[in-house]
């Protein structure tokens, strides 16, 4: 591996991603090729590393490193903003909600369904299950 060293820059280009933080904004992102890379050499993102075959994009709160394998491994540097996905935290009152408009649709559909059968057995079957 060859001692630290500023990674060559052909260029800063703009890039729209995500924050470690969890908001999404504009970044100058540094341009490297990844032929004018050295083993042992680190980019902290945001930036972007250009190939022949491929474009890798090194996001905020990452960094990229170039083992002696010339292989190009990504880590994560900072930590991830904790989000909730909508619908995951309870709320008993919306619960309760959709709970009786999810029993209307299937009370409606019962009875849809023992208006348009033709069967007997299911006209006079209250369940519907």
């Amino acid at each position: 591996l060859h001692p630290p060293r500023e990674v060559p820059r052909r260029e800063t280009v703009r890039v729209y991603t995500e924050d470690p933080d969890g908001g999404v904004r504009w970044h100058d992102a540094a341009l490297v090729v990844r032929g004018d890379m050295r083993p042992g050499d680190v980019l902290q993102g945001p930036a972007i590393i250009a190939e022949r075959t491929s474009t890798t994009v090194v996001e905020p709160g990452w960094e990229a490193r170039l083992t002696a394998q010339d292989h190009l491994v990504l880590e994560r540097r900072a930590r991830r903003a904790v989000r909730h996905a909508v619908g995951t935290t309870v709320d008993p009152v919306l619960l309760e909600v959709f709970n009786n408009l999810f029993m209307n649709i299937a009370e409606q559909m019962g009875l849809q369904l023992q208006n348009t059968a033709h069967s007997v057995n299911i006209k006079e079957r209250l369940d519907f299950s």
